[in-house]
Formats: C-alpha cells, structure tokens, sequence
C-alpha cells in the first residue's frame, strides 16, 4: 500500500466594483472621480489597474481622470473606463462602465431681411445644432415650439426682438440667440390741385403731393393714357370730361 498526499487551496477571487461622480457629461470635457468599491478577501492584497479605452492610465486604488473629446468627434462620445482588480494569489475580477459626452444645443437662426412693411412675414431658416426642442419668443411672449414657425410681425413703425430657445434630449443646459427686427412706416398717400375745373376744354394740372411714410408714387390719371411715376408729374387732360386722378 502506497498514498501521497496534496494540498489543495480554495482563495476567494476580489469583485471589481467601482461608482463614477457621473456617467453623462454635457460638453466635450470634464474630470471625474471614480471610487473604488472592489470587495477584497481577507487578508489578501490587491492590486488595481485602470483602462480608458484599453488604455491603461493608473494602478492607484480610485481614479481621477480629465477626458477631452478629441476635436472633430462626432458627439455624443463614448468611453469605456474598466477596472481590473488582481489579488496576491492571481485571481482578478474585472468591471467597467460607459462615460458619455453629450453635445451642448447651439441655438441659431437666420433670415432674409431684419426690415420690411407691416404685416412683415419673417423667412425663417433654424439653423440650429444638436437641438430637437424649440421655443420661439417674441418681445418675450412663446409664440411657436415649432422648428420653423411662421412668424409675422403685424404692426408698422415697431421693433420686434425674436429669441430662439434651443434644448435636446441629453438634458444639457439650453441655448439661445436673439435678433432685432423692424417694421417699417406705412405709407400714406395724399395730394392736392392747384385747379381741378377747366372751361375750356382743356385742364394742366399742377400736383402738390403731401403724401408721408413713401419713397415711389404711381399716378393713374383717369382718362386712357399711360399711368406715370414721381413725385409730382405734370399731366394734361385733352377732352372734356370727368376724370378720377389715382395716386
């Protein structure tokens, strides 16, 4: 009879755990602090190391870490930070989590024209980025949550302060952008006749345009010929009759 005898030694592997300061970060940087929350067997020694990206960047037990997106990525961006926790018998236990980087909304908005008559119709193009909610506001008043609403501004001789409020989905602080608009006067179209009657068959008149708020005028004289422009044009009625002069 013969016998040998082996020992046999069962250890506890550690449980990698670790919680982050955040795992969404509204912008292209930020610096968090991860803690470390590894379960370790007792009297058994552990070691640490941390992976970005499959990058090892520490082997301290918690970890302090400034990202900065690298410029042109497309957002959001992701990284994944592991940890790996090795005891003194060679188990190892690994965890990890994901890090995202959202975009910030950029608000912004363009238009044909900043002036016009009353009622003034905006041409509206949004022009904003990273934005999927709306509110557009008119001398401080929510008038659309529209993309692209259409706004008209109804009264001449008035200023009107139109601000875009953009937010997304990321829940990152909103953006805004404002721009000034203005209305211009109406026109008002007014003249008066030196002499209005003729007895002979023929009448000159002489124009006295009192009109405001204008800068062209068309005159529509009545009587069959071509209508013409400016201020005050002279005009000859030929034949008798009676002629309404439009101006």
């Amino acid at each position: 009879i013969d016998s040998t005898i082996l020992l046999v030694k069962v250890t506890e592997s550690p449980v990698a755990a670790f919680s982050s300061s955040s795992t969404a970060v509204c912008g292209t940087s930020g610096t968090l602090h991860f803690k470390n929350e590894t379960l370790t067997p007792a009297a058994t020694t552990v070691n640490y190391k941390w992976l970005v990206n499959d990058m090892e960047v520490s082997q301290s037990r918690d970890l302090n870490r400034t990202f900065n997106v690298p410029s042109g990525s497309p957002l959001p961006y992701l990284y994944q930070v592991k940890l790996i926790a090795t005891s003194s018998n060679g188990c190892a236990d690994t965890t990890e989590q994901t890090i995202r980087f959202n975009p910030l909304p950029d608000a912004n908005y363009s238009t044909a024209s900043s002036s016009g008559c009353a009622p003034f119709k905006l041409t509206l193009t949004n022009t904003s980025a990273y934005s999927d909610q709306f509110s557009w506001y008119l001398n401080n008043e929510l008038v659309s949550t529209a993309a692209m609403p259409e706004i008209i501004l109804p009264s001449p001789n008035s200023t009107y302060t139109l601000k875009l409020v953009t937010a997304n989905v990321y829940g990152c602080v909103k953006d805004s952008v404002s721009r000034t608009f203005t209305t211009l006067p109406s026109p008002v179209a007014s003249f008066n006749l030196a002499e209005s009657r003729s007895c002979n068959g023929k009448l000159d008149i002489s124009i006295q345009n009192t009109s405001s708020g204008a800068t062209s005028y068309t005159w529509n004289f009545g009587d069959g010929s071509a209508p013409k422009t400016g201020p005050a044009p002279a005009h000859t009625y030929g034949r008798p009759g009676v002629f309404t002069l439009l101006l």
